[in-house]
């Protein structure tokens, strides 16, 4: 399977949302899919790259609708990625899949 650029619809629902600390992340509501083996890959400002791996955390779900890293919600294990704030996210990275386009 191909990297999937972020400007194609993608299979299923994300929310960026930010940690205590102010760190970006990429959140998947765990009962919408397994992101076991998944990557994406963010561009910075530079226009240096990175991989980051989904794995499941902490978060809390707002509402029922917003993800956040506060404390403010039900508490739930998404699962959850970094692409920083002014990151930009190229692409999702499937399992086996090479990041280096």
């Amino acid at each position: 399977m191909k990297a999937v650029s972020p400007q194609f619809p993608f299979p299923f629902p994300f929310q960026y949302a930010s940690d205590h600390d102010g760190d970006r992340f990429v959140i998947v509501d765990e009962r919408d899919t397994d992101m076991t083996g998944w990557r994406i890959e963010c561009r910075t400002y530079d226009g240096r790259t990175y991989i980051s791996e989904f794995q499941r955390a902490t978060w809390w779900l707002s509402g029922g609708e917003w993800w956040n890293g506060l404390g403010l919600g039900e508490t739930r294990k998404p699962w959850s990625a970094l692409c920083d704030h002014h990151d930009e996210l190229v692409r999702w990275v499937p399992p086996g899949a090479s990041a280096l386009m």
